[in-house]
């Protein structure tokens, strides 16, 4: 008993960890950010570094809040019951190390590499956030996509009762919009700051919040 309050302790924690870090580190953060320091749309790396501050790497530092959240909610997953499901264990934790990885790895290019770089123009123009172009995106889909894969993986875990099952089809959804995302990136160059790729990601960030609302009301739902 003690055990699966904990897991169920550690699920609530992980809804909270993400649901701040996705309004941290998402449109709200960004929205913050733009409103105190303004930055133009992309033209070329020269425009970007005369506008450049270290403001622009804060939604970064709560990513790792949300991926922390991330990190803790999979680690926390039913226990799986079925030889189906304990495969698709062992996929997510394979799915979550590599999101871990690339996600972990370009927000620490953004904090760290860039703001030491800006006499490098090549550079820049290589790894700037505003350009669509830029290998940072291509870095971020494809970690995102894996962490698609991972969600995918972990709905099938989830099936016992009504807001479960809706866990479980929100996570299904998140999964399929973040591997279609990821493979957009690749076949249309620049798609993610399209207004198709902005559509696409303000709805990553609304599924994501209604897992997460749904494991809190499921939370409290077996607590009381």
């Amino acid at each position: 008993m003690n055990n699966l309050n904990t897991m169920k302790n550690a699920r609530l924690i992980s809804a909270i960890l993400v649901l701040i870090g996705i309004f941290a580190s998402g449109p709200i953060g960004s929205w913050i950010v733009q409103m105190i320091n303004p930055e133009p749309q992309w033209v070329d790396a020269k425009t970007y570094i005369q506008n450049y501050t270290e403001l622009q790497a804060m939604p970064f530092f709560f990513g790792f809040l949300l991926m922390l959240g991330f990190i803790l909610f999979f680690a926390s997953l039913p226990k799986p019951e079925t030889d189906f499901e304990e495969i698709n264990a062992k996929l997510i934790i394979l799915f979550a190390s590599l999101y871990t990885f690339m996600i972990s790895l370009n927000y620490m290019i953004q904090i760290v590499l860039v703001p030491n770089m800006l006499e490098n123009e090549k550079a820049i123009d290589l790894l700037a956030t505003p350009n669509a172009k830029s290998l940072f995106w291509y870095i971020e889909m494809t970690g995102y996509g894996f962490l698609g894969l991972a969600t995918w993986s972990s709905a099938y875990l989830f099936s016992k009762t009504k807001n479960e099952i809706i866990i479980r089809w929100l996570l299904i959804a998140n999964g399929i919009i973040s591997v279609l995302g990821a493979v957009l990136t690749f076949i249309f160059k620049g798609w993610v700051l399209t207004i198709p790729g902005l559509v696409s990601y303000v709805l990553w960030n609304i599924l994501v919040m209604l897992v997460m609302i749904f494991v809190l009301v499921e939370y409290r739902a077996k607590k009381t």
